[in-house]
């Protein structure tokens, strides 16, 4: 009875053999994650199994083949992984003893989000995050790192600890609410410490959160305690969930983890385990795709009028098919010592400006249409694709149509 069940409750590919059954055990959802898991296994041919989170428990109908399991700290999902003795790969910067495991790399993550503001000529720099983890000690470490290496000041919001030192520790033996000696509840609020930091500090301040969630946090504290956004506080944070990002008071700026992409690796290294293939790496880490610049950081805080003047142009006409000299032409200061200011102020120059902004141009068009490679440059402002080819292949180690190929296992099919 049970064996007819079991071959009752197994599907079948296109090519008539049972299909992997995959189990996902997910501490926490995102909707790309799922995508890029999903598109690998449309490719594969698999069974997935969503329900454990909605279920908060493990469906029992069946055995899977082999599980995704999205550890948090303490997780239920990495004991279940683990006692299941079957396939496994983690997600996340928890790992799984014995597993391999995929995940965001933190270290990039971090510069970026320094070099982005530095670009914007940032001087004073903050990171935010509420909940402590591995994930928000990388990205701070690696941001401040970089800030350092910039010059800009670099300050610390960190609800975590400051709620750790805002409560004593409790008295032996009672189970009742933290008190103080005069017997008063202690209650701390993150939002009420981060309104209180962001008053403080000196503006105009950059503010890096460690997810979209925190970055909207920042933005919500900073208009209640009138501080304009991006003039006074600019926020960046990291996911880019256009729910979230599209839909916060102000339009959020974010960095692209690529968490679709995430997914998809570790399908793919899930089915070399289930095929008893051993994989070349135990873990692989994901680079960040780039920053999707909103309304959240769009502004420039040069203290040079002329740089910034510059950097204006260069940003509404980077497109048209003209140098640099012609692009700065109406500023009133000679090429060279505006080139001179331009590369001190910005940390390059400004043909490096206008390259970088229309290879930002050429990527976005290279995996949002399906455009020819000789009408994405000339619409991103190359003379032909064969110079925007010569750029792919210094900034990106890969030619044009191998990035749209990698960059397009973020969509579902």
């Amino acid at each position: 009875m049970k064996n007819r069940r079991r071959r009752q409750l197994s599907a079948r590919g296109r090519d008539g053999r049972p299909t992997r059954r995959v189990l996902l055990l997910l501490d926490w959802y995102a909707t790309d994650l799922h995508r890029g898991i999903a598109r690998y296994a449309h490719e594969a041919g698999w069974a997935l199994d969503a329900t454990a989170g909605h279920l908060e428990r493990q469906p029992l109908l069946w055995r899977p083949d082999g599980i995704i399991c999205l550890p948090t700290r303490n997780s239920p999902s990495a004991a279940s992984a683990r006692c299941a003795a079957i396939p496994t790969v983690s997600i996340g910067a928890y790992p799984i003893r014995g597993t391999p495991q995929v995940t965001a790399d933190n270290n990039l993550i971090g510069e970026m989000a320094a070099d982005y503001f530095q670009r914007r000529g940032f001087i004073h720099s903050a990171f935010y995050h509420r909940i402590p983890g591995r994930n928000p000690e990388q990205r701070k470490a690696a941001f401040q790192r970089a800030a350092a290496r910039h010059g800009l000041n670099c300050y610390a919001i960190d609800a975590a600890a400051a709620r750790r030192d805002a409560r004593p520790m409790p008295q032996r033996g009672t189970g009742g609410p933290l008190r103080s000696r005069q017997g008063r509840k202690i209650e701390f609020s993150s939002f009420e410490y981060l309104r209180k930091r962001l008053v403080e500090l000196p503006k105009p301040l950059a503010v890096f959160a460690n997810f979209d969630d925190e970055a909207v946090e920042v933005i919500t504290a900073a208009q209640a305690e009138g501080l304009r956004v991006p003039e006074e506080v600019a926020v960046l944070g990291v996911g880019n969930d256009e729910l979230r990002c599209e839909f916060a008071p102000v339009r959020l700026s974010s960095i692209d983890d690529n968490l679709a992409g995430t997914g998809y690796t570790a399908a793919k290294l899930l089915d070399l385990l289930m095929r008893k293939k051993r994989p070349a790496n135990r873990c692989i880490y994901i680079p960040p795709v780039g920053v999707i610049t909103r309304e959240s950081t769009d502004i420039m805080t040069l203290p040079h009028p002329h740089v910034q003047a510059a950097l204006a142009a260069i940003q509404a006409r980077f497109r048209e098919s003209i140098n640099a000299p012609e692009l700065v032409k109406t500023i009133p200061l000679s090429y060279r010592r505006l080139h001179d200011a331009f590369k001190k102020l910005v940390g390059h120059s400004i043909t490096d400006e206008v390259n970088r902004l229309r290879l930002e141009h050429a990527m976005r068009l290279l995996v949002d249409t399906d455009d020819k490679l000789l009408a994405i440059a000339h619409a991103s402002g190359f003379s032909d694709d064969v110079v925007m080819s010569k750029l792919f292949r210094r900034e990106k180690g890969m030619p044009p149509g191998a990035f749209r190929h990698l960059a397009r296992e973020r969509r579902p099919f």
